[in-house]
């Protein structure tokens, strides 16, 4: 298992880096983040595969005890947050 650990660790790294090579880097930015067109339609296919794929990873190497941390610090937060929207809410009401 560490062995796959490993190897993973290896691609990921070498796939952040190739992507951070400014020609590559560039066309990135062309195909999928252009504000003036239109996102390329096989890039962001290809994208989200891969984004879909990373997060299942995610999922499978993440500790329990993490996602059960995020989850509570995510409802934490949304409970702050919308306390803060109602007073706000209220006070543009009164």
């Amino acid at each position: 298992m560490e062995k796959s650990l490993e190897d993973l660790v290896g691609h990921l790294q070498a796939s952040t880096k190739h992507f951070e090579q400014d020609d590559i880097k560039s066309q990135l930015i062309s195909a999928l983040h252009d504000h003036q067109k239109l996102p390329d339609k096989k890039a962001t296919g290809l994208a989200n595969q891969a984004i879909d794929l990373l997060y299942r990873l995610q999922q499978l190497l993440e500790p329990g005890h993490l996602v059960l941390a995020d989850h509570f610090l995510g409802i934490q937060s949304f409970s702050v947050d919308g306390h803060y929207i109602s007073i706000y809410l209220t006070s543009i009401l009164l």
